[in-house]
């Protein structure tokens, strides 16, 4: 077959980086617009270094002769797929898409040296069991030293199971000689007669194909997150090392020695991105480490040669977008006699990257009390000043970590209940600095204080009551007030605290900085009479619907993604009080969608509000949605209604997607009567089958009195401002920042029913053909959204 070589991106100099790199050095990159995923390497007879890349339309090779300008010497075409992989055996490369149906293919690389290579695609129809198909397309495969190849994820035959070719005795024409348990298998590796397959939720399994016609499974073991991507056995075969493929997960490495008796030695993820949901992808033993390809966090190396304590030794962050999702690094391959070590990544593709293999610093030891002497449990052991790490002490006070560098480092362990400790500790690469490490336990106390209402001093009862540590802010305690607006807090520790309390009806008070145990009282706390609500407390908003997984939740969220677009909120709004929030399924998961409102309503529903004593009363509140993916255009909806004793209003109707924490307004004399018995509701929704994924949040509810405030004054922000008001005929909008982009508006009556919507922009004029009467604009920005009341006197 006749080569093709493609116009391609060739990127030489300073290394992109979002995180920082050490023991690494980029010496090139190479692009290709389709983006790409899996990595190989090979040989030739003269010793020079290839780089076997799969894109997500072809299979490239490149010439490595000079490390900083790769040379593409193929461009192999063949179905579109996100999946490809490749290994090789003497002078042949087998490739392998999980998606269209090449088949596998087969590349003769005899004549590489002249930048010659041919190629076939092999599509046999093939019979395991009882199931007769042609092999049109495998997720994975491995060659091991005997020359039989290992293919993953052949649906439907094996039902994914491994099936076993020989690729020695006829070269580049395989011959089907066996298979192993009809499990699924993502992803296999081989030596010595023994199969070790990564096979997802099922965990990995251990087989002897001695008999490649007759397999024997000999053990099976759960990995730490349910989810075993890949597989990978230590040189000296005692080890297996795995990767589970979800957000937050982790290398494992399992002591294999006995079969009847597998266990887990340690498992490791960068501390640096911990909590942003990270997800590792592919691992590759090497000489007493693992080289990684950790998604967006690029290419890591993991010193293994203590199993029992892995520590990250060396990074490159090949990736400079967002933190999480399944974008960045693919894979790596750093068997090369240079030692070089290559990347793909999924944006930009082939990396070849240089390497100063160095062994760790490690740091073991216990953490006892030092009063009694006895262990201490969840101490967090960090090594300050190196490559991000942290260990929490086991159940005898037990911790094994370490550092990419030696000398002399501060180590600092702390525990909440605890006064932190740090000391000095010389520490020597390859070796291991045993200490212990004892803490203090603080000195509790008892407390008592009130809670009154600031205008009547009245107490109040029920409200919360919060005291956060200022030295160590994990230090919290909480209490609630009684009917005489008393509370206590026992066994807190002395120290300075932040102090807030709050409840319903009311604003938060708070103390900046409270000494406790040190003074002679504990003032009384003052509540502003005001509805706000931060989520901070739980002041039993009440959650129902029929969805069927998703519902809204009080809760600190995590962040999910979906390529490039945020689903679930990162964080609750910036600059309320606390990080919690309602969101709809706080929690990430492994994929964008695995928490996702699903099949159904969510309604969330406040306490009930008297605003009689109020004037023009304003709801004010921060709203997040997200609705993409899934089948078809998404048209799933989140809604706002006002409830006036039973009966239900809607009020606002929000679709797409509202890029990041938008501010909304009611103004409820518009949509009330009695304004004894109102409560505010938002329901968000996800239409049965449709597929797509639904996302929202509520965050820095309050309600404020507008009475006497400017009928020109903005309610949300002080970006634009209408006149003239009232108006005859049309009203003009004023951008204040001086800024001429257009933006959305939607204009509705009194009864809430929209009477004008589109673009504006400053200076333009708008309401021509609105009814004379009291209106409601409503501007959205990229700021967020703002809502004006207007009067029209007439046309």
């Amino acid at each position: 077959m006749k080569n093709r070589i493609i116009a391609l991106l060739l990127l030489l100099g300073t290394g992109l980086s979002a995180q920082q790199n050490f023991n690494m050095t980029k010496l090139a990159n190479v692009q290709f617009p389709e983006g790409c995923n899996d990595i190989w390497g090979y040989v030739d007879e003269n010793g020079t270094e290839y780089a076997i890349l799969g894109t997500r339309q072809a299979t490239a090779i490149f010439n490595l002769a000079d490390p900083a300008n790769p040379k593409q010497v193929a461009y192999i075409p063949g179905s579109l797929s996100t999946w490809r992989d490749m290994k090789t055996w003497k002078n042949h490369a087998y490739v392998t898409a999980d998606a269209g149906n090449d088949g596998l293919l087969i590349i003769d690389l005899a004549k590489v040296a002249d930048d010659s290579v041919t190629w076939n695609y092999w599509k046999p129809q093939l019979t395991v069991g009882s199931t007769t198909a042609i092999m049109e397309r495998c997720h994975n495969l491995w060659i091991d030293e005997n020359g039989y190849a290992y293919l993953s994820g052949c649906n439907p035959l094996n039902s994914g199971g491994v099936l076993i070719f020989d690729v020695h005795t006829t070269p580049g024409q395989p011959v089907l000689v066996g298979h192993v348990e009809p499990v699924y298998s993502h992803d296999n590796y081989t030596r010595g007669d023994t199969v070790y397959s990564a096979n997802l939720q099922a965990g990995f399994y251990v087989t002897d194909v001695s008999d490649k016609s007759q397999h024997v499974t000999l053990a099976t073991q759960e990995t730490s997150m349910d989810f075993t991507h890949n597989v990978w056995l230590s040189d000296d075969g005692n080890y297996l090392f795995t990767t589970d493929e979800r957000s937050g997960g982790y290398v494992d490495a399992y002591d294999i020695s006995d079969l009847d008796a597998i266990f887990m030695t340690d498992k490791f993820r960068p501390k640096d991105t911990e909590g942003t949901g990270v997800i590792p992808h592919n691992t590759h033993y090497y000489k007493g480490y693992n080289v990684v390809s950790w998604y967006t966090d690029g290419v890591k190396v993991i010193d293994s040669h203590k199993p029992d304590n892995l520590v990250e030794i060396a990074n490159y962050d090949t990736y400079t977008g967002t933190q999480t999702g399944f974008q960045g690094c693919w894979g790596t391959y750093p068997f090369l006699p240079s030692e070089l070590v290559l990347a793909s990544d999924i944006n930009t593709c082939l990396w070849v990257l240089g390497i100063e293999y160095k062994r760790a610093a490690y740091l073991e030891g216990t953490v006892i009390n030092s009063i009694t002497k006895q262990p201490v449990q969840g101490a967090a052991v960090t090594i300050k000043g190196v490559q991000p790490n942290q260990e929490i002490s086991g159940p005898d006070g037990g911790f094994k970590t370490g550092s990419n560098v030696g000398g002399t480092l501060t180590v600092r362990a702390e525990k909440s209940g605890y006064f932190p400790k740090e000391i000095a500790v010389s520490m020597t690469e390859a070796q291991v600095t045993d200490i212990t490490i004892e803490l203090l336990p603080l000195q509790t106390t008892t407390i008592s204080g009130k809670v009154i209402d600031e205008n009547t001093g009245l107490p109040v009862e029920g409200a919360r009551v919060r005291y956060r540590a200022l030295a160590d802010p994990s230090l919290v305690f909480q209490g609630t007030s009684d009917a005489a607006g008393d509370y206590t807090l026992s066994n807190i520790y002395v120290g300075d605290y932040e102090v807030i309390a709050g409840a319903w009806s009311y604003d938060y008070a708070t103390v900046s900085a409270l000494p406790v145990g040190m003074g002679p009282s504990v003032p009384t706390i003052a509540l502003p009479k005001k509805y706000r609500d931060d989520f901070l407390f739980n002041y039993a908003w009440t959650v129902d619907g029929n969805a069927a997984k998703g519902a809204w939740e009080r809760a600190v969220p995590e962040p999910t993604v979906l390529g490039n677009t945020p689903l679930n909120p990162p964080t609750d709004v910036p600059d309320d009080l606390g990080e919690i929030c309602y969101s709809t399924g706080p929690q990430a998961g492994s994929g964008g969608g695995d928490f996702d409102l699903d099949d159904g309503i969510s309604r969330l529903t406040s306490p009930t509000m008297d605003l009689s004593t109020y004037t023009e009363p304003v709801i004010r509140f921060s709203y997040w949605f997200v609705n993409t993916g899934g089948n078809g255009t998404p048209n799933d909806t989140l809604k706002v209604y006002l409830l006036e004793g039973s009966q239900e209003k809607l009020i606002r109707t929000y679709t797409g997607i509202s890029q990041g924490w938008k501010r909304d307004s009611i103004v409820v004399n518009d949509h009330a009567n009695d304004l004894g018995q109102i409560r505010f509701r938002i329901t968000a929704q996800d239409l049965p089958g449709s597929g797509h994924i639904v996302e929202a949040g509520l965050d820095a509810f309050v309600v404020e009195e507008t009475a006497g405030s400017s009928s020109t004054e903005d309610l949300v922000g002080q970006r634009f401002q209408f006149g003239p008001n009232p108006f005859l005929g049309s009203i003009q909008l004023i951008d204040r920042s001086g800024d001429t982009t257009p933006v959305r508006f939607t204009a509705m009556d009194a009864t809430g029913r929209i009477i004008g919507t589109g673009m504006v922009s400053h200076g333009q004029s708008i309401g021509h053909s609105w009814p004379a009467g009291p209106c409601i604009i409503l501007v959205e920005h990229a700021g967020g959204m703002e809502t004006h009341r207007t009067l029209k006197t007439g046309n």
